[in-house]
């Protein structure tokens, strides 16, 4: 009987992993469209029209322009909402 309960947990643990990665794969997806209709709403700020993409990094949300790959700027996000960006600034 031991040897069924510990089959039958690792079926659950099995369903349990195939739901998880199911809502993680939603929410990422969610978090991408999210981000992507962000870009879209700082374009016409963005100078020089450029086409311009929200990437995520380790600490910050760069704001990354597409044909070249530079970082454009940064944009302020707390608990989902935008609070602002802010342009990169080069210091000469």
């Amino acid at each position: 009987m031991h040897g069924f309960r510990r089959l039958r947990n690792t079926a659950g643990a099995s369903k349990r992993n195939e739901i998880n990665n199911s809502i993680s794969s939603k929410l990422l997806e969610e978090g991408v469209q999210m981000m992507h209709q962000l870009a879209e709403k700082l374009q016409p700020f963005i100078e020089g029209n450029s086409l311009i993409k929200i990437v995520e990094d380790e600490f910050s949300y760069n704001i990354v322009v597409v044909e070249s790959g530079e970082v454009y700027g940064f944009v302020h996000i707390e608990e989902g909402r935008l609070l602002g960006f802010q342009k990169w600034r080069v210091r000469r």
